[in-house]
């Protein structure tokens, strides 16, 4: 007697192993085990996989460049990592930027802006030079490479856009100011 297929379903699966079949006696079920990506969720063709370390399949979107390892979405949150929150990037990046007026461009909360600099200071990936109302921050090497790194990580959020926004109308402010004053 032959086994009969009789169900087929498509199952996402984040294993190097694509295809299963499990039988139950004397009928089978045959799963598909389709990959997806661990980031997005989007649906991936074998050709377009890229295998984090940790064994998360991901797309091209999903997969950062971290101290010359790929790393994915998921893993560069973790504590061996780069972990940073969106508020602490958003934070970080303005002042990359040499954007003083954090609170109006990055539009976060006082306590959410004071939790930020806790943890870009406690992350070192800020370095405080100076006292009191002189004091300035400097972005660390780790700083820097979070800047890169998280940058492609939440590029294309919109609150990320709307700072970069902010930032191009105070650019443009300042030009505007030294073109008026013949600077």
């Amino acid at each position: 007697m032959s086994n009969k297929i009789l169900e087929e379903r498509l199952v996402p699966t984040n294993s190097p192993v694509i295809r299963k079949t499990y039988t139950s006696s004397p009928e089978t079920v045959k799963e598909l085990q389709v990959p997806y990506c661990a980031g997005c969720g989007s649906k991936l063709r074998l050709d377009q996989i890229i295998w984090c370390p940790c064994g998360r399949s991901t797309c091209g979107d999903c997969v950062f460049w971290l101290d010359g390892r790929v790393v994915c979405r998921i893993c560069i949150h973790e504590p061996n990592g780069m972990p940073l929150s969106k508020p602490a990037f958003l934070v970080l990046f303005g002042i990359h930027n040499g954007n003083l007026q954090l609170r109006d461009t990055t539009h976060l909360p006082d306590d959410v802006l004071k939790a930020a600099f806790d943890e870009l200071d406690s992350g070192r990936f800020l370095e405080a030079r100076g006292f009191s109302i002189f004091r300035q921050w400097i972005l660390t090497h780790r700083g820097i490479s979070a800047v890169s790194v998280y940058t492609q990580v939440y590029g294309k959020d919109g609150d990320f856009i709307q700072l970069l926004n902010e930032l191009d109308g105070n650019v443009r402010e300042i030009n505007e100011e030294n073109t008026e004053h013949g600077d």
